[in-house]
């Protein structure tokens, strides 16, 4: 009779410790449920009025925006010209004027520029940072800077054609929006890299001794025949310089 109790006890009490199965399956899945909400810092939030992903701040993101602005350039390479004369000093020596130099220049730039957010060399993807945003990785973006990123870039001539190209790192500046609202709204930026010009004047030092610039003598005679020209045209490298302004 008491062996019979004690199996009767044994058998209720590990049916009351016992997990119903359906228990087991609503509580499963409402941890995966909340699991996956955790995981997902862009999901969908039913309370918002527009229904917009939510941005975790910590989210690494980026936009592509157009531009144009100012830019100034300064010659890296040989001395660019715009204008010169070759005044005679003597039977045998030609001195070469330069009337006007090219090697700074201000112009109209068109450009093209990707901002990412939360990529700076304090975040963590230092080296990525370094790559994207090059000198402006080492900025602590706050909410009036919009991020940083790679240009291109083009400069216009008054009849419409490229006369440079070049590439650089960006930094945009701006109120960041909130959450819901469109970071791809316009704001100022500043940009530096370096541009090309295919298509540059410079100083053939083959004919002029660039320390003198005195035309070598051997040269002489093609110069004042017109058989040889004190500038050639040639590709230039230049630092730019340049504000802008996204729309």
């Amino acid at each position: 009779m008491f062996k019979n109790l004690l199996a009767v006890s044994a058998a209720i009490s590990s049916f009351a410790l016992a997990t119903p199965a359906w228990a087991q399956q609503t509580n499963d899945a409402t941890q995966s449920g909340g699991a996956s909400q955790a995981a997902d810092p862009a999901r969908v939030d039913p309370s918002s009025p527009d229904n917009s992903p939510q941005r975790s701040p910590a989210d690494v993101y980026a936009h592509i925006f157009l531009g144009a602005g100012i830019g100034v350039t300064t010659n890296l390479g040989a001395h660019r010209v715009d204008d010169v004369k070759v005044v005679t000093l003597s039977p045998a020596d030609r001195f070469v004027q330069v009337n006007h130099p090219d090697d700074t220049e201000i112009g109209i730039y068109g450009e093209t520029h990707i901002l990412f957010r939360n990529l700076t060399i304090h975040d963590k993807h230092p080296f990525a940072s370094i790559f994207a945003c090059g000198p402006f990785a080492l900025v602590d973006l706050d909410k009036h800077e919009r991020g940083c990123g790679p240009f291109a870039v083009g400069a216009l001539a008054t009849s419409g054609q490229i006369t440079q190209v070049g590439l650089g790192w960006y930094i945009g500046f701006g109120d960041e929006p909130q959450d819901n609202q469109d970071h791809r709204q316009a704001g100022w930026g500043i940009g530096v890299g370096f541009v090309v010009d295919p298509n540059a004047r410079r100083i053939d030092t083959r004919v002029v001794d660039p320390h003198t610039m005195m035309v070598r003598p051997s040269f002489v005679s093609a110069v004042d025949s017109g058989g040889a020209s004190v500038t050639v045209q040639d590709s230039t490298v230049s630092a730019l310089l340049l504000i802008s302004r996204d729309f």
